[in-house]
């Protein structure tokens, strides 16, 4: 009975609450950022309006943006945004960043001789990125895997052709540490690492779906049959065509696990909502792990 009532509530969580706006040109910080990954005002403007959330580098004076591309995407009636940014520093140096929300396979091909795990901490991933590369005197083809967990999987690399030299490894790990959203109202969006939750069996067997993002993320909210836990649910961030949306479970009856968090991603599908992806985190009881929101198991 109480998993129905909250399926009802949640159903009608604030349908009247419109999408955030995206001004019609940057604002202080979000200029900032633009000029720190070396865009044009148009050119982020542009990334802007692809309705997802952006991930770019923060970059020095003497690296300039060589090819930019937005595309928004709009095929039978669906969106599916896509985006590069492609950079050559002053002694030769060249590197890109690619954002795709469909096509997306493995990016390396064949395990590269060297990896690395490196974080990302201003934007929400499943993890540690992963950074790979070949050679050992002189590092070729080094790239990551793809990442994030924003509906909207980012990748960067930088090879040694077309006359340029790759980054070394360090200077990979330092970029991609300095990744950050290129709008400022998507921070809230990094909430630590998370753990991907596994949506192509839903208990239903079709894809989580509702009139709201709250009433489609409602069978994340796991109501005990007894005790009282407490379910709450946020919209972190709402665009067009896409939202994140966190439901939080405190007081769980588990002998590890004290409570759990899932963030949601959500397209709009027709009139109503569809979840596309979604990652988790728990917080341990005393004794039995960490105290903080975190992506590891409990004891």
């Amino acid at each position: 009975m109480r998993l129905s009532l909250l399926l009802l509530l949640l159903a009608a969580c604030a349908p009247g609450i419109p999408p955030d706006p995206s001004p019609a040109a940057p604002d202080g910080e979000r200029s900032d950022r633009a000029d720190a990954a070396r865009l044009s005002e148009a050119q982020a403007l542009q990334l802007v309006a692809l309705g997802v959330p952006v991930v770019v580098p923060t970059l020095a004076e003497d690296w300039t943006l060589t090819v930019f591309s937005a595309d928004p995407g709009l095929y039978e009636g669906g969106r599916f945004p896509s985006y590069g940014l492609e950079y050559r520093r002053a002694d030769g140096t060249c590197l890109w960043i690619e954002g795709a929300s469909e096509g997306i396979g493995d990016a390396f091909v064949e395990p590269p001789t060297h990896q690395r795990e490196v974080h990302a901490p201003a934007i929400a991933t499943y993890g540690p990125l992963l950074l790979g590369w070949s050679g050992t005197a002189r590092p070729r083809d080094l790239g990551t895997e793809w990442f994030g967990a924003d509906g909207l999987a980012v990748r960067l690399g930088s090879a040694d052709a077309d006359g340029c030299h790759p980054l070394t490894p360090d200077e990979a790990a330092a970029l991609l540490s300095a990744l950050r959203y290129l709008d400022p109202d998507d921070d809230p969006l990094a909430l630590g690492p998370l753990l991907s939750v596994d949506l192509y069996a839903p208990p239903d067997g079709e894809p989580l779906r509702g009139p709201t993002p709250e009433a489609a993320v409602a069978a994340f909210a796991q109501v005990a049959e007894e005790g009282d836990p407490t379910v709450t649910v946020e919209r972190l961030r709402q665009r067009e065509d896409h939202a994140v949306v966190l439901v939080t479970t405190l007081g769980l009856l588990d002998d590890s696990v004290r409570d759990e968090r899932v963030r949601a991603v959500l397209r709009r599908d027709g009139d109503g909502w569809v979840v596309a992806e979604a990652g988790r985190q728990i917080r341990c009881h005393e004794e039995r792990g960490s105290q903080v929101w975190h992506a590891q198991r409990c004891l």
